[in-house]
C-alpha cells in the first residue's frame, strides 16, 4: 500500500479514537485568570466610551488608571491591533 492509504488510515483511527474517547473538564485554574473581576472595564469599554462622548468622571479615571500604560504582561500574548478604525 502506498504512503496516502497509510496516513488516510492513520486519520480514520485517530478520528473513530477522539470520538470514543470521553471528554475531560479541566480542574485547574489559570493563575492569569485569577484576579479577573467580571465588572471590571476592559479597554473597548474605554475606548467605546471615550469614542461616544459619554464617559463619566469615574470610568475616565479607571480607564486613565488602567489604561493609559501598556500592560507588563499580556494575557495570552495576544495584542490587539485594529485596523481601518475611524475616529
Amino acid at each position: 500500500m502506498n504512503s496516502r492509504m497509510w496516513s488516510s488510515i492513520a486519520l480514520v483511527a485517530l478520528l473513530i479514537l477522539t470520538s470514543v474517547m470521553p471528554q475531560v473538564q479541566a480542574t485547574d485554574t489559570d493563575p492569569i485568570l485569577d484576579d479577573y473581576i467580571e465588572d471590571e472595564l476592559t479597554w473597548v469599554d474605554c475606548w467605546m466610551g471615550h469614542k461616544s462622548g459619554n464617559m463619566s468622571a469615574e470610568m475616565q479615571t479607571d480607564c486613565d488608571n488602567h489604561f493609559t500604560n501598556s500592560p507588563s504582561s499580556r494575557l495570552y500574548g495576544i495584542r490587539w491591533i485594529f485596523l481601518n478604525v475611524s475616529e
